[in-house]
């Protein structure tokens, strides 16, 4: 006999893997985008670069 546990067990588990789902969806949203987009890697990966190197200019 299989029993089912109630509402209040199911909404704690939920708790806990919500937010890794939600990470996993925004990484492979970013993915699609990037490949829709044409972008391969390694553009990717200039780019981040580029943007921390800017960021890294000595102004406040």
């Amino acid at each position: 006999m299989t029993v089912v546990a109630h509402a209040g067990h199911w909404l704690n588990n939920v708790i806990y893997v919500a937010p890794v789902l939600l990470v996993c969806i925004a990484l492979g949203v970013g993915r699609l985008r990037d490949r829709r987009a044409g972008i391969t890697p390694e553009q990717r990966d200039a780019m981040d670069q580029a943007s921390l190197d800017g960021g890294m200019d000595g102004r406040a």
